[in-house]
């Protein structure tokens, strides 16, 4: 079995990591904010929240796939937007398994430093709003870790991709569904290619990020 490469690939390998990085930012923008709330702020049922959150963070795709498939179906309450089956529609289920682990991961990072932070702002004449910039400022670090899992969970993943996008060659194929269709024809060779093509394409781009945090890590 020989490994095989072409340029087929490498577009499914652009589309994928594309609409991985667009989740990951949806993600990171409604993760973010939701962790740094839920991770200074004293409520009740605070616990129950943070136990579902964490809960959440090993969703199954293919439970998530169709969950969104039920809401952009046709017979759904958002089928009139004709998203299913198009490239917004893995974009939205991506983001929503996401949210979860970035969301999780910001709350364990803010815990733990909150305080000590909100303190030191208000003692130097700072705002509510600085306290919360200097949280995330502070806990960047451990936020970039959290959207970089994200990431990871959006490129990786198969099931919801697949249910939602339909897998429809040059228009919502990813690198995981096309492996899928590759190895059920009998061609493990390209199935085998667009995996190494994944893992390296996804080492790069985690170390690009990892350089990024190392980088603030000096500062």
């Amino acid at each position: 079995m020989m490994v095989q490469f072409n340029s087929d690939m490498f577009s499914i390998l652009w589309f994928s990591v594309g609409v991985s990085a667009i989740a990951a930012a949806i993600a990171a923008a409604i993760g973010v904010p939701l962790g740094i709330f839920l991770g200074m702020k004293e409520f009740k049922g605070k616990i129950v929240i943070v136990n579902i959150t964490n809960s959440f963070m090993g969703f199954p795709p293919v439970v998530m796939g169709v969950i969104v498939y039920l809401f952009l179906s046709s017979a759904g309450p958002l089928g009139f937007l004709h998203l299913l089956y198009t490239p917004t529609a893995i974009i939205i289920a991506q983001s929503l398994l996401c949210i979860p682990i970035i969301s999780g991961i910001t709350i364990s990072a803010v815990t733990n430093h909150n305080k000590k932070i909100a303190e030191t702002t208000l003692a130097l004449g700072g705002s509510r709003w600085d306290i919360y910039e200097n949280v995330f400022s502070e806990n960047l670090i451990q936020i970039l870790s959290g959207i970089m899992v994200g990431f990871g969970q959006s490129i990786s993943e198969v099931g919801a991709s697949l249910i939602v996008g339909g897998n429809i060659s040059y228009y919502t194929q990813t690198m995981t569904t096309a492996i899928v269709t590759y190895t059920q024809m009998g061609r493990p060779d390209l199935a085998l290619s667009l995996g190494l093509i994944l893992i390296t394409a996804s080492f790069f781009i985690i170390l690009t990020l990892t350089f990024i945090q190392m980088k603030n890590r000096k500062r």
